[in-house]
């Protein structure tokens, strides 16, 4: 049965296949489409060209575009061990920080730009990490603790334990502007950080924000470090994992 996002998601496939006709959609059921085959480019970063071809799967969710797309590598070329792959054992491939991503999908939402956009550049940079043994361009801390830089950043806090209560009031949608400030100053969050946190809760999303949150935790927990009880996690967005982790470190 057609519905608006299966027309949707129909028309961005077609325009997908126009610049890469090797791609077929190979599945169309309730868990959502997936697309498999050749992705070609040939593309420039400042003096760097690369022209090369990848077999790839991408899996478009049945809530696109509220959750966006999933890609894995299926030729058998980016190594079990390259950092930026998933470490969740779906052997999909680490396109950025899920926030980042979201806020990059949103200037051109449509699976013609996520392909030639965030995966295009992706496997750019396994094309020269290939021959260089490096990355063409500036590369984020991994995992839980890129998500924790990324974040410093863009608000100017430090510390992973405030940017993880930052990201308990976007997971949880609990923004209270009389509450303190995550950032630890003491200060009212309407007095201080409250701007860029309602910003933020604005262009992201819930889901996007608790995973984030999970990452950050797992990677400490991976690290055999512990946090203080003053942190605060996500309470409705936690993994099953994450529980188990929880417990450990309670």
């Amino acid at each position: 049965m057609a519905t608006p996002i299966r027309e949707r998601v129909i028309r961005e496939i077609k325009e997908v296949q126009r610049d890469s006709p090797a791609l077929a959609l190979v599945k169309d059921d309730e868990s959502g489409w997936t697309l498999r085959g050749l992705v070609h480019f040939d593309a420039n970063m400042g003096e760097i060209r690369i022209d090369d071809t990848y077999e790839i799967e991408i899996h478009i969710p049945q809530d696109y575009p509220e959750h966006l797309p999933t890609v894995r590598e299926i030729g058998g070329r980016i190594k079990e061990d390259y950092l930026h792959r998933n470490k969740d054992g779906s052997g999909t491939l680490c396109l950025g920080i899920p926030f980042a991503l979201r806020r990059n999908f949103e200037k051109n939402p449509s699976l013609f730009h996520f392909v030639n956009g965030p995966i295009v550049t992706y496997l750019f940079g396994y094309s020269y990490y290939e021959k260089h043994d490096k990355l063409p361009f500036e590369d984020l801390p991994h995992y839980g603790d890129g998500i924790v830089k990324y974040y410093e950043e863009e608000l100017n806090i430090r510390g992973e334990e405030s940017i993880l209560r930052v990201l308990k009031i976007l997971a949880d949608d609990n923004y209270r502007g009389h509450h303190d400030c995550p950032c630890g100053n003491g200060k009212r969050i309407r007095d201080c950080h409250g701007d860029q946190i309602r910003k933020l809760q604005k262009e992201g999303r819930q889901h996007e924000f608790g995973y984030e949150a999970e990452q950050i935790l797992i990677t400490i927990a991976n690290d055999g470090r512990s946090l203080s009880r003053k942190s605060e996690w996500p309470k409705k967005i936690l993994s099953s994992i994450l529980i188990d982790i929880r417990n450990k470190m309670a």
